[in-house]
């Protein structure tokens, strides 16, 4: 069962992330319900069921059944595209080694 979390952060605009069948999460807005983003790696093999925003930092963790867990970071840019400056790049950790 796939269970949306909310972003606790106030500042922010209100959105939640949710685990799909496609094996990326998607972040959702909380106000009209639009996909502000699809959160995707080819390594990803299983389904992303568990997620969770970390309260401070513009971190997400994604956690599937096997207990392999992705670490989403924003970073900017490089060169920056069009207005859209930041995008979430994926951090695998697999037994405490980055890959």
């Amino acid at each position: 069962m796939f269970r949306a979390t909310w972003n606790p952060n106030p500042n922010v605009h209100p959105h939640f992330i949710i685990g799909n069948m496609g094996r990326y999460a998607e972040i959702m807005s909380g106000i009209n319900g639009d996909l502000i983003c699809n959160l995707r790696d080819e390594r990803l093999t299983a389904i992303p069921a568990v997620n969770a925003f970390h309260p401070n930092i513009n971190l997400i963790i994604s956690g599937n059944a096997s207990g392999r867990m992705v670490a989403w970071e924003e970073r900017v840019k490089q060169p920056p595209l069009e207005e859209d400056k930041t995008m979430l790049q994926p951090q695998v950790v697999i037994n405490g080694k980055h890959h």
